[in-house]
């Protein structure tokens, strides 16, 4: 069959210049699309409770989250985010995992 695989060059950066905060950059790109950046900041309030937001390029979109850290047992993660053609997605995460962190 004639079919053709997609092509995706990627490329992304962290950085961390404290405890507290974490930078993120990102560059995607499709064979044929126009490159899409991406950014992402998280932000450690106290050890158990961490904020993060991010911005996409190409097909506009805005997140932002919580996670909450209870006892080093479980985490619960609320976010959303926002599509300038989909419209807003949330999500929840929650997970269970004992001896991580």
């Amino acid at each position: 069959a004639d079919e053709i695989l997609p092509q995706v060059l990627s490329i992304g950066i962290g950085y961390r210049p404290n405890d507290q905060i974490l930078l993120l950059a990102d560059m995607e790109q499709e064979i044929n699309f126009l490159a899409r950046f991406r950014f992402g900041l998280e932000y450690t309030i106290l050890e158990y409770l961490i904020l993060r937001a991010g911005v996409v390029t190409e097909a506009t979109e805005i997140s932002f989250g919580a996670e909450f850290q209870a006892a080093k047992l479980f985490r619960i993660g609320l976010a959303a985010a926002y599509h300038e053609t989909l419209g807003w997605s949330p999500g929840v995460e929650l997970v269970f995992a004992p001896g991580e962190r």
